[in-house]
This record gives structure tokens, C-alpha cells and sequence, in this order.
């Protein structure tokens, strides 16, 4: 690839996307022309203009432009509101230079209910451009869609970032995708001075997201849940307790839950919250963690890429994908939303794990080199586009 621009990027205060973009810059090498960013606000304070240029993903559509009235008879007649959603994205990404190729690094928009209008903003670029969908999840579910499937057909190049995607693609006959980790495997670790009365190695890490509460099955569990495993922590051990956010955007801010549960430990004095900073700095306080319990998938990958022992409370097939790949098995590795009915689950899954520290750290240690050899039939791939 001589040149490229990056897309379908929420903004860096989602730091797992912060995590991809940095790393697909470094992965692919070559200077990116553009990264088109939603909330290009986010790309400069957390300083991600300083190695790409920044332009806004989204641009106002005048009623003069044809597009605008196609987009809305589709809303007013078929009810189809997705085409007008997309006007904006196509619009700003036609400034993209044609000899360009146009890689994709939101590996989990099409995880979503609104993934019809990341189908229309791909073709409106795919005729114009070689397109890479890079380090995707899939649900199994997305393949019995025909718009879907002749979407992702139209992608030269697809890589999944766990073997269950992986997997998937392949049984369902296509022949442009490869299986290689999630970039941000790569992201380098920033050391941070911890507060005063904690340290490293003796602190447990937290991560909750709204995200996941939203998908329990019980109302108040998955907060239960959290909160008594913070007791426990607090009552049973002498570890510490740091409550790591992970994406801090509007409506999506896991401070909101953190703060939630950690109301009732403050007076303890052995719980801080980790101030918001770049995804650099994230990983550095996950890497002096003992031990990471976390909801957000990239959260998971700067401890398992810094070897700390992992338990993930997930929702989707990346969760159960990436532990499957790491340790051979799901089990005990992710505890699902959906199992969080009774107020003890989460506590007795990382009493469990946390049995087997030592194993898993070790385990890691002697995994991760052969798992990041995955980039190099990566970087063979894309320097053939």
C-alpha cells in the first residue's frame, strides 16, 4: 500500500479506537494521508494530530445536493433512515485522494444495530478506492444478511482479529481475509506514578461500561455484581482497588458507572479512580495492575498484551474469541452479561481466576510472542493491495 486514509473512527476518547489508530499507523508504515475522525476535538487533545492529519468524518449536505433528496425519499417513503444518517460521512470522505486506499478501523460497527449505514458509507467509497476492513468481530448472526455479505465482498482485503470471525468468513466461502490480532496489541505501555498509598502489583483493575449494564438481563445485577467483588477485594485481601475508564465520550462514559460503584468504597481509602488520559498512559496503569476485570474489549487486550491475568465481562463474539486464541478456552476467562443473574457470579469467576495468577501470567509470557507473528501475514498482506 503507497498511501492510505483512515475511517469509521468514533474519536480517541473512545481509547480503544485512540489504541487502533495509533497502531495502524505504526503498522502499516507509510505516511496516512487522512484519518476522518468524528469528533476531531478528541484526535487533538489527546494528540493523535501530531502523527496523522485530522478531518472531520462528517460534513453538512445543502438541500441543493441530489444525495440529500435521495437520502430523504428513502426516509420519508421507505422509512429507511440510514441513507440520510450516511449523506454526511459520504460526503467528507469523497475528499480522499483516489489513488488512496481506504482502511477501516472500526472493527466493531457492524457488531451493532445500526451497521446498515457503515454498508452504505463503505459503498459509497468502495467504487473509488481499495477498501481493508481491518481487526473485525462478527456475530454469527450478520450472515444470513444478503447486504452484509455483498458488503463485505466488496472489501479487497479483511482481516479478523479472533478465530471465531475468523472462522466464519471462511465457512461462509470467502477467500480475502486473514486472521491476525487487533493492532492494538502493539500499542506501546506509558509508566505512571500511582497515588500516593498504592503501587503496582498490588492493585486490582476495574473496568465497567454503560455499555454492559445495559445488556444485563436483570435490573441492578451487573452493578451488584461489581460491587460485591470490590467488597470482597476489600474485605478478604489487602489489594488495592483502581477503577480504570476506558471510553469517556458523551453518552458512552464509563466514568458515570465507575463513579457509581465506587461511591460506597471511597471512605476506604484503598480505591482511586485513574484520572482521563491517552491510551499510552491507560495501558500503563493496566500494566502495573496484579489483575484486570474489565467490560471494555481493549481494556482486556493492554493487560493481556502486558501479561497481567485478565477476567472479561462481555457481550459478543470478541471476548470469547480473543480468550479462545490466548488460553484455548473461553470458559473461566469471560464471564457473559447474560450469566450475571445471581449477585455473586462476578466474585466467585475472579476468585476462581485469580487462583490460577501465576499460570496465566506465565502463560501469556510464552503465548505472546507466537501470537504477535500474526502481524507479519498481516503486513505481507497489505503490502500486496
Amino acid at each position: 500500500m503507497e498511501g492510505y486514509f483512515l475511517y469509521d473512527h468514533g474519536g480517541s476518547g473512545n481509547h480503544g479506537c485512540e489504541a487502533l489508530v495509533r497502531t495502524a499507523v505504526k503498522l502499516i508504515g507509510e505516511p496516512a494521508a487522512l484519518l476522518f475522525s468524528e469528533n476531531p476535538e478528541e484526535e487533538r487533545k489527546y494528540g493523535i494530530d501530531q502523527i496523522v492529519q485530522v478531518s472531520p468524518a462528517m460534513e453538512p449536505v445543502s438541500k441543493a445536493d441530489p444525495a440529500y433528496w435521495k437520502a430523504y425519499f428513502d426516509l420519508k417513503i421507505r422509512h429507511d433512515y440510514f441513507p440520510m444518517d450516511a449523506v454526511p460521512y459520504e460526503k467528507a470522505l469523497s475528499k480522499a485522494g483516489r489513488e488512496l486506499t481506504g482502511v477501516s478501523i472500526g472493527g466493531d460497527n457492524y457488531c451493532y444495530d445500526y451497521y446498515p449505514r457503515f454498508i452504505r458509507v463503505h459503498r459509497s467509497i468502495a467504487g473509488r478506492h481499495p477498501t481493508v476492513l481491518l481487526g473485525c468481530s462478527m456475530e454469527k448472526e450478520l450472515f444470513r444478511d444478503p447486504e452484509f455479505i455483498k458488503d463485505m465482498k466488496a472489501y479487497s482485503l479483511i482481516t479478523a482479529r479472533e478465530s471465531v470471525t475468523y472462522d466464519l468468513f471462511r465457512e461462509a466461502g470467502f477467500e480475502r481475509v486473514c486472521l491476525a490480532p487487533d493492532t492494538a496489541f502493539l500499542l506501546e505501555s506509558e509508566s505512571m506514578p500511582w497515588p500516593e498509598g498504592f503501587s503496582a502489583g498490588r492493585t486490582i483493575g476495574i473496568n465497567l461500561s454503560p455499555l454492559l449494564v445495559g445488556r444485563e438481563r436483570v435490573p441492578g445485577m451487573v452493578m451488584e455484581n461489581y460491587r460485591q467483588l470490590v467488597r470482597y477485594i476489600l474485605k478478604e485481601t489487602d489489594f488495592a482497588v483502581a477503577l480504570i475508564p476506558h471510553v469517556v465520550q458523551r453518552g458512552n462514559d464509563d466514568r458515570t458507572v465507575l463513579w457509581e460503584l465506587g461511591r460506597e468504597f471511597m471512605p476506604s481509602g484503598r480505591l482511586f479512580m485513574v484520572p482521563d488520559c491517552d491510551c499510552r498512559k491507560l495501558k500503563g496503569y493496566i500494566a502495573g495492575c496484579r489483575f484486570l476485570v474489565a467490560a471494555r474489549t481493549h481494556a482486556s487486550i493492554a493487560a493481556y498484551s502486558s501479561c497481567v491475568p485478565a477476567l472479561v465481562t462481555g457481550y459478543s463474539t470478541k471476548a470469547a474469541g480473543l480468550a479462545r486464541d490466548l488460553f484455548g478456552r473461553e470458559e473461566g476467562y469471560v464471564l457473559p452479561v447474560g450469566e450475571m443473574t445471581e449477585p455473586d457470579r462476578l466474585k466467585k469467576a475472579f476468585v476462581d481466576l485469580f487462583d490460577k495468577e501465576e499460570e496465566i501470567r506465565d502463560g501469556l509470557r510464552k503465548r505472546m510472542p507466537s501470537y504477535l507473528e500474526g502481524f507479519e501475514e498481516l503486513k505481507k498482506r497489505l503490502s500486496q493491495l
